[in-house]
């Protein structure tokens, strides 16, 4: 057995995958601007693909990410993989949804091979230019409703949206979809499922119009 290394680690909003070739990311991130706080982030989420090369043997990839008191806000739990050659790769892709952030600060992204800390890094959360200050957040909880579950898939995007949901505007900050129903970023979030890039993807959960906005998939008739 060889233990392999983690080639990259790319967050991102928006995930192509055919059979023309290898996937490709939209929308690579370093940080993350909101409107307002606490602010859950809106569907259909935010994707970070984990490759790993080099290796030979079976190993167990897992993901957390940190609030900026290094407490955890999300984890993946286990998810093993085998890399049969050392010339052949394994890429694991997670799917983010309905992810609370309660306040702007430094988040960190953890992973793990085998249990083992292999790479962390910064993820900035921050108010959007332009973007009021949230009211206390005591008013805040006063008028929001009960949060929606979140959810967490793994799928790749290919097709053109039919409406916007939600969008990264021209400073590259992130609007809010439009309001069906407050609601105060509190529950937590269940383990997202990765998605090994190989095969064929099951659905589009995710695409980017030529406007640069995040929308569902197109229905087929």
């Amino acid at each position: 057995m060889k233990k392999p290394s983690l080639q990259f680690s790319v967050p991102c909003l928006a995930v192509t995958e055919d059979d023309k070739g290898p996937p490709s990311f939209n929308r690579i991130f370093y940080e993350l601007p909101f409107p307002e706080f606490p602010f859950r982030f809106p569907k259909p989420g935010f994707f970070i693909a984990n490759g790993w090369c080099n290796g030979q043997g079976n190993f167990v990839q897992s993901m957390r990410i940190l609030t900026p008191e290094k407490k955890v806000l999300i984890e993946t739990g286990n998810q093993p993989f085998e890399l049969k050659e050392v010339e052949t790769p394994f890429m694991a892709i997670n799917l983010f949804q309905d992810l609370p952030f309660e306040k702007p600060g430094t988040y960190w992204i953890h992973i793990y091979l085998d249990g083992e800390l292999a790479v962390e890094y910064p993820m900035v959360v921050r108010l959007a230019e332009g973007a009021q200050k949230s009211p206390p957040r005591e008013a805040a909880a006063a008028e929001a409703k009960a949060p929606a579950a979140a959810k967490t898939q793994s799928a790749a995007s290919s097709e053109k949206p039919t409406k916007t949901l939600s969008a990264m505007d021209d400073m590259g900050n992130i609007s809010a979809k439009s309001k069906e129903g407050g609601a105060e970023a509190k529950a937590p979030a269940p383990k997202p499922q990765a998605k090994t890039g190989t095969g064929k993807p099951a659905k589009t959960l995710s695409a980017i119009d030529d406007m640069g906005n995040i929308a569902p998939p197109r229905k087929k008739p």
